[in-house]
């Protein structure tokens, strides 16, 4: 890295973290973004538009994207009751459900729905928490969306294999009405920047056909 000297580089917090030091001993700046949430996206976008002298450039493109965001959000009615829904993570060959702020559960939120597992205790670290069968029954959401940190077919291996010849999980409503989704992870894991609009309609597009169905 010291013979391409470079002006910056751009790590991600959680992944990039550990290189901090050796950048700082190398004297190469680094820019260590969270890319966790949707405001960190236009937050990240503000920054990088202050770093390269397009600040304007920079705000145009958020407010293009939180006008584009708003637009399908209009287009979601108000219900009485928000359907909750659960989204279950994986990385390797373990699960998690994200609880806190991420950019699937910001959107989800946004989109009209209610995180059913925010009623979960447990030891969360970046706003997830190891998966529990007996909670999921507890909560029992409406919509259960699947992420996976490596490949959507790795993550379905990992449901078939653990979970679909349990009663428990086949008990659940969302299994049992046909709510389960396996979100594309270009939209919903990497952060997608200011086309993130593209990952609402998406999402919004899955519960407009569920409920028409």
């Amino acid at each position: 890295m010291e013979k391409l000297k470079p002006d910056l580089v751009i790590g991600q917090r959680f992944d990039h973290g550990k290189l901090r030091e050796i950048f700082k001993e190398a004297n190469i700046p680094l820019a260590n973004l969270n890319t966790q949430s949707i405001e960190d996206i236009r937050q990240n976008t503000i920054l990088m538009g202050k770093i390269t002298g397009n600040e304007q450039k920079a705000e145009e493109l958020v407010d293009q994207m939180n006008s584009e965001i708003n637009q399908v959000i209009e287009q979601i009615p108000d219900e009485k009751e928000m359907p909750t829904y659960a989204i279950l993570t994986v990385m390797g060959d373990t699960a998690y459900v994200e609880q806190s702020s991420t950019i699937a559960v910001d959107i989800a939120d946004q989109l009209k729905l209610r995180n059913a597992t925010v009623s979960i205790d447990g030891e969360a670290f970046a706003g997830y928490i190891p998966f529990s069968m007996e909670e999921m029954v507890m909560i029992n959401p409406d919509y259960l969306f699947i992420l996976s940190h490596t490949t959507n077919e790795e993550a379905e291996s990992m449901i078939e294999n653990n979970f679909k010849s349990n009663p428990a999980w086949n008990s659940l409503s969302a299994i049992s009405n046909d709510r389960m989704y396996v979100l594309p992870k270009n939209k919903f894991v990497t952060a997608s920047g200011v086309d993130v609009s593209e990952s609402y309609k998406y999402m919004a597009d899955l519960i407009d056909s569920s409920q028409t169905n």
